[in-house]
């Protein structure tokens, strides 16, 4: 799945792909990385969103 971002689309599927290869082949070093710059571009599409509030979910009765 690809989401919007000021600078263009997020490919969140692709970019879960790599992180999952770097995992398996045990590359530790490129897996840390991709998995904080992943935190990172998240982080600022949810802030571009406006989702700056941590809300815990609403339980339905």
């Amino acid at each position: 799945m690809a989401y919007p971002s000021a600078g263009g689309r997020h490919d969140t599927g692709r970019e879960h792909k790599k992180l999952v290869q770097a995992a398996l082949s045990r590359d530790v070093g490129r897996a840390t990385t991709m998995l904080a710059l992943h935190f990172e571009a998240i982080t600022r599409i949810c802030m571009e969103a406006g989702l700056t509030e941590l809300r815990a979910p609403s339980r339905a009765a």
